[in-house]
């Protein structure tokens, strides 16, 4: 489990995209931990928990799924119980666990001897859970499943900070195309006060736009054509040019 625990946080150190992370934890858990099978399960729009990662198991992602709703039949599971309570739950004689007995019933998991769900928590709430299943009965002691939940914390940790990381990015997006947008209005004042005709400050107006900065690019201004549904660009500047040249009658 130490092997496991570090296995997974050499992987989070790793992964690059929040996409990418269940996976790794699983490959790592699985490959690098010796535990039989790990998978990442996700609340779905229909109250289901489905796999969205998986190691150990004959599919990439198997048809593996359980109801976080309480009347369900599949809803008193490990992973279950696990999501809607955010503790974990272990079995440690599976194939005896009448929590499990829908799953057994349904012929999977035969060779499971123990296995644990931890709850994904993110803020205090679960947006998910991890489940891990050892061939072993009574695999699982107190030791074990805290090792168990600190990876699974570390996974909620670097889930965060790549929250944080997007958040961030999106904030630095919004504060440039400010700049550009405050950029792009001095520049068309100033484009306004030097045209000497119409024709030219509608010119002179695109290119300030297309050159106010990254975030912006391109910019056309489009007249009525007398006695037509048509409007025909007057001015064009930067990306659009080319798309705009020659209108089509569907647009």
């Amino acid at each position: 489990m130490y092997a496991a625990l570090s296995a997974t946080n050499e992987a989070i150190l790793r992964t690059a995209a929040q996409d990418e992370l269940f996976q790794r934890v699983c490959d790592a858990a699985v490959h690098g931990g010796g535990i039989m099978r790990a998978v990442a399960m996700i609340p779905q729009d229909d109250g289901w928990l489905r796999a969205v990662a998986a190691a150990g198991f004959s599919d990439r992602e198997p048809d593996l799924k359980t109801s976080v709703d309480v009347t369900s039949s599949h809803g008193h599971g490990l992973a279950g119980s696990a999501f809607r309570t955010g503790m974990s739950h272990v079995a440690n004689d599976f194939q005896h666990d009448r929590r499990v007995r829908p799953w057994l019933d349904e012929n999977r998991a035969q060779d499971v001897g123990s296995a644990a769900a931890i709850p994904i928590l993110q803020n205090g709430a679960s947006i998910g859970v991890f489940m891990f299943f050892l061939a072993e009965i009574d695999a699982l002691s107190q030791e074990t499943v805290s090792l168990l939940e600190r990876m699974v914390e570390n996974v909620s940790f670097a889930r965060g900070n790549f929250r944080l990381a997007a958040e961030q990015r999106k904030a630095e997006r919004a504060t440039r195309r400010m700049s550009d947008m405050f950029a792009a209005l001095s520049a068309t004042n100033t484009a306004i006060l030097r045209a000497r005709s119409v024709s030219e400050m509608f010119r002179l107006v695109c290119e300030s736009v297309a050159k106010g900065g990254p975030s912006l690019g391109s910019a056309a201004i489009f007249l009525k054509e007398h006695g037509s549904a048509w409007l025909k660009p007057a001015a064009v500047a930067g990306g659009l040019v080319e798309t705009t040249q020659t209108p089509h009658p569907s647009t």
